[in-house]
């Protein structure tokens, strides 16, 4: 009785939420970015195994629970906790929208999976060139028994052409079983094709049991547009996998009754990467994360030049990266350098990662850094004191690192009547910038202030943040900075 009443519950779950998700979208984590292709991440100790290549595995959070495969197209992966807290897994995956598997030489896959205590067991949906259907891979099963396929393949419930959506659930049933649950769905939230709900053996000596008889696992999930056996993986066939997303991915945590959210950003995410980051991307929000798998071809961008690069990301993030102006260029002292040169191909995909990293994770901290600035500046606006008149001992050249930048000011000092060395006054507050490096700021005419009765020298500057790639400056997102330069530091 309790296995229905559950069973129903998760039917009326995957209803609403799936009804939520067509109708109204998702709400998104605050943090909400691209990354990937975005990041710029390097690899990190933890999830270098020792078989990546720098630069071919982005890590988003580490280490990894195996090592990263490389040769195997591009892809990632986001996994839980290795506990028995977690009873299933749940998620409503939008089917790419766009899908080409370079003439039938790759696969594409989306799924769910349950890792014991040596292997993972792989279930969701593949796709090999005639529509999604229900798969599960258990490759420890290679291991104990090989005269037993490994692959579950039941092509039988491919999804019909009207399938947009569909409702995934999966669970250990024991420690030789695992249960899938699998219904396609159209764009108005109507069921199509038939319903797959089976329970799955798998081989012994994986999965494990806590004390109380709790499966423990890991539960996963990951994209990928693998090549089949014997296809060599140059990462450039033009296949792609375009407009997929895990939505309203849930755990059930058996000890709270409850789902949980599963975004790669929430705390039930501890281990997540990228293979081959340039060609594999994700937007993240609270319940999942939408994807793109795109091994483009290495003349797809074969005339470009930065400014173009520019416009496509412009148009894609609503950013305003842009080229100096010649006026800027002699403002800023900066050595014209020529923009309109065609990029190579190589140059081309770096200066977009690294466009995009910027347009998802420096300009958000830029606005918060110019909306935090502001709001000090207006609270400390009644504050600041007029020049202390009495004799100034010696001038110091006060300086603060800022974020991409160094602000610096001339602050003159005094004695007090308890022998305390204090700021009388400030003049000459400049921004000294970097033109060469990655990321730099520049504020033409920054103001200072003496506060806090002499303790503190607070400076205040609103300019422009940009970039240096191949020797040129683009500038990014305008901004503001603050900075304190207190007389301990320098007295």
């Amino acid at each position: 009785m309790r296995k229905v009443c559950k069973y129903l519950i998760f039917l009326l779950i995957s209803a609403v939420l799936l009804t939520s998700a067509l109708a109204f979208g998702e709400k998104e984590d605050p943090r909400k970015g691209t990354l990937g292709a975005t990041t710029g991440v390097p690899v990190t100790e933890e999830c270098n195994a020792g078989s990546e290549r720098s630069g071919d595995v982005s890590c988003i959070k580490s280490p990894s629970f195996f090592t990263p495969e490389m040769n195997n197209g591009a892809h990632y992966y986001a996994g839980a906790e290795y506990s028995s807290k977690y009873q299933e897994a749940f998620a409503n995956i939008k089917l790419p929208t766009s899908y080409n598997n370079a003439s039938n030489n790759r696969n594409g896959c989306i799924a769910f999976g349950i890792y014991g205590s040596v292997k993972g067991i792989d279930m969701g949906l593949k796709n090999e060139g005639s529509g999604w259907f229900p798969v599960v891979y258990d490759p420890h099963m290679n291991t104990v028994n090989s005269a037993i396929n490994a692959e579950h393949r039941f092509t039988t419930y491919t999804a019909p052409s009207t399938a947009t959506n569909a409702i995934i659930t999966v669970n250990p049933v024991s420690v030789t079983s695992v249960r899938m649950y699998v219904q396609f769905k159209d764009a108005n939230g109507n069921n199509v094709g038939t319903t797959f709900d089976q329970t799955i053996d798998v081989a012994p000596g994986n999965l494990t049991a806590d004390n109380a008889g709790n499966i423990l696992c890991r539960f996963y999930r990951f994209a990928s547009l693998i090549p089949v056996s014997g296809y060599t993986d140059n990462l450039q066939d033009s296949s792609y996998m375009l407009g997929g997303e895990f939505t309203n991915a849930h755990l059930y945590n058996r000890q709270t009754q409850s789902y949980e959210t599963w975004g790669i950003y929430t705390n039930r995410v501890v281990s997540a990467w990228i293979v081959y980051p340039t060609r594999c991307w994700l937007s993240c929000t609270t319940t999942g994360e939408a994807f793109t798998i795109d091994h483009w071809s290495a003349s797809k961008y074969a005339s470009e030049t930065a400014k173009d690069v520019m416009a496509r990301i412009n148009a894609e993030y609503g950013t305003g990266f842009r080229q100096l102006t010649a006026e800027e260029i002699e403002l800023y002292g900066i050595e014209p350098v020529s923009t309109n040169t065609l990029l190579t191909p190589d140059q081309i995909l770096e200066f977009e990662s690294l466009l995009r990293h910027q347009a998802e994770k420096v300009i958000p901290e830029i606005e918060r850094i110019t909306e935090e600035a502001r709001a000090v500046s207006e609270s400390l606006a009644r504050s600041r004191q007029e020049p202390v008149r009495q004799e100034s001992r010696a001038a110091i050249y006060a300086t603060t690192p800022i974020q991409y930048a160094t602000a610096a000011a001339t602050g003159y000092t005094y004695l007090n009547n308890y022998s305390q060395t204090l700021w009388s006054s400030c003049s000459d507050p400049q921004c000294l910038t970097d033109f060469q490096q990655l990321n730099w700021f520049m504020a033409l005419a920054p103001s200072a202030s003496v506060i806090d009765r002499g303790r503190n020298i607070f400076w205040e500057g609103a300019g422009l943040y940009g970039i240096t790639y191949n020797g040129s400056q683009y500038p990014e997102a305008s901004g503001t900075q603050y900075a304190y330069m207190n007389i301990a530091s320098y007295a």
